[in-house]
């Protein structure tokens, strides 16, 4: 069929699946599938076009040098599904550990990892990678193996939905003929009438309730191409040191903030998001908070730019802290109903 003879594939139409890889690179079919608002997963090659003479001004020859897996998906913050809780999953690049609230209730623990030794338990399977398929719309599917989360934002704001946005790295993709019957959750996504950030002198201490006006939380996991002979793709994507930040805006009304800056005093941080779902049990809500044990703030300086209330953001520094049980600089809590993400 020529091309511009027929109605044009179309976005609404498209759906993203994903799955766990327990060997890197090897592509596994699409169980989990992911609501999301953009995507722009590609595979670029690089090329060369040769200076050989051959009694020409033209050149005759061309070769392909390497391929690239890149690209970001862009969804809204829901703890109810299980592609956004695997994704955040493998931007920490640890464990995903499942302990049982009550009946139908469950408490997933993202810890930090390096992306490697990331098992839930001892007998279960490492998820080293993911594997991304892509509906781009009509019955044609691509599908990129070897991926792992570069970059994780995560951010709400007075008046919207929470948003995140996953920056991706890969190994190989092709395309194939759809195969998959998408399904996607009910749940309603995180809302900002349900966030709540707490500040604390430690993770263990007592949380204060404060009035923000907007939070972006940013992991870079700094991934490295490892290229080598023999093959077009990556053998691997290590990642590199983890840079984690923390912007959060609030009304200017104390002291407080600009005491802990100029003191350079560190500050836990947590951030509650709510559906508002309630858990079969009761004994929960589909929800998801984000913890930060070590929270320097780097920037107090309020602006006064008319007569209106004057805000004041926080750029922070996220640090870690080692030999203690709250060592991390970040780790993240979903509560859902799934019952574990284990591969095995």
């Amino acid at each position: 069929m020529a091309v511009g003879s027929s109605i044009p594939y179309l976005g609404y139409d498209a759906f993203v699946a994903i799955a766990q890889e327990e060997t890197y690179g090897t592509r596994v079919t699409g169980t989990t599938f992911v609501e999301f608002n953009s995507e722009s997963l590609k595979r670029e090659t690089e090329s060369k076009k040769l200076d050989s003479i051959n009694t020409t001004r033209n050149p005759q020859k061309q070769v392909s040098l390497n391929q690239t897996i890149s690209g970001t998906i862009e969804i809204d913050a829901n703890p109810g599904v299980d592609g956004f809780a695997i994704l955040c999953g493998h931007a920490m690049g640890g464990t995903i550990a499942s302990s049982t609230l009550a009946a139908g209730a469950v408490a997933h623990t993202l810890w930090e990892g390096n992306m490697e030794l990331n098992s839930p338990t001892t007998t279960a399977t490492n998820a080293v990678a993911l594997t991304v398929q892509v509906r781009k719309g009509g019955t044609d599917q691509f599908s990129f193996a070897g991926c792992r989360v570069n970059a994780m934002t995560i951010s709400g704001e007075v008046g919207d939905v929470v948003k995140a946005s996953f920056d991706l790295m890969g190994k190989s993709g092709t395309s194939t003929s759809d195969s998959l019957t998408p399904a996607f959750s009910t749940i309603i996504p995180c809302n900002f009438d349900g966030i709540t950030i707490q500040t604390s002198d430690s993770v263990g201490g007592s949380w204060t309730t404060e009035i923000f006006e907007s939070f972006e939380v940013n992991v870079e996991n700094n991934l490295t191409e490892q290229r080598g002979l023999g093959s077009v793709n990556v053998h691997g994507l290590p990642p590199g040191m983890r840079n984690v930040g923390l912007k959060l805006t609030q009304q200017y009304d104390t002291l407080t903030a600009y005491n802990r800056y100029t003191s350079r005093t560190a500050t836990a941080v947590q951030i509650i998001m709510n559906t508002g779902v309630t858990l079969t049990a009761a004994q929960s809500t589909y929800s998801m908070a984000i913890r930060f044990s070590k929270v320097h703030i780097n920037t107090v300086a309020p602006e006064v730019g008319g007569p209106d209330p004057i805000s004041i953001e926080y750029d922070c520094d996220v640090m870690g802290q080692m030999a203690t049980t709250s060592g991390y600089a970040i780790q993240m809590q979903i509560n859902n109903a799934t019952a574990n993400y284990q591969i095995t």
